[in-house]
């Protein structure tokens, strides 16, 4: 996309009034390796080193408020951004695997509840939530949802207006 396309796009839809930094979790250790509970596995030497350059991505985009689903790899993902920021990181059960497809419809109502509050949240979950939610937002089939992966959507009144998706921290 080049400058100009963007400059039209936003002529087209004006500022926000709300960003979702929708962030999938970093590299995690291997699940055939791990003996604990699923939610207890953490980042891997990939997955740490993953955080730190989301931790240079992250604050690009003026976080208000951080939040995470309940994995460890979630939190451990944002908590670079947590730490350098001073911001604390809310809990989000129904936009974590298991409460997300207990109750679906009650993970997404979360999700624009969190769409709705102005300024810029910065949201940490798993891939069996992220391409559910960015496709029922915006219609896309199966849209992407690489380790470590970034969309960021702009709310208006509500309404989602514009989106882009960042496939790697350094990109």
């Amino acid at each position: 996309m080049s400058d100009l396309d963007i400059l039209h796009r936003f002529s087209d839809t004006g500022p926000p009034d709300s960003v979702v930094v929708l962030v999938r979790h970093a590299k995690a250790g291997s699940r055939n390796q791990w003996d604990g509970p699923d939610d207890l596995r953490p980042l891997s030497g990939t997955g740490r080193e993953q955080a730190r350059q989301l931790a240079a991505l992250l604050p690009l985009f003026g976080p208000d408020r951080l939040a995470s689903a309940p994995p460890v790899r979630c939190r451990a993902t944002i908590a670079p951004v947590a730490e350098s920021s001073g911001l604390p990181v809310a809990d989000e059960p129904l936009l974590g695997e298991e409460g997300y497809w207990d109750d679906r419809a009650a993970g997404l109502a979360r999700f624009r509840e969190i769409a709705a509050q102005p300024g810029v949240s910065l949201v940490c979950s798993q891939g069996g939530v992220i391409p559910d939610v960015v496709g029922a937002l915006t219609g896309k089939n199966d849209p992407s949802s690489r380790k470590a992966s970034t969309w960021v959507l702009g709310f208006t009144a509500g309404r989602l207006r514009t989106w882009d998706y960042y496939s790697h921290p350094t990109a």
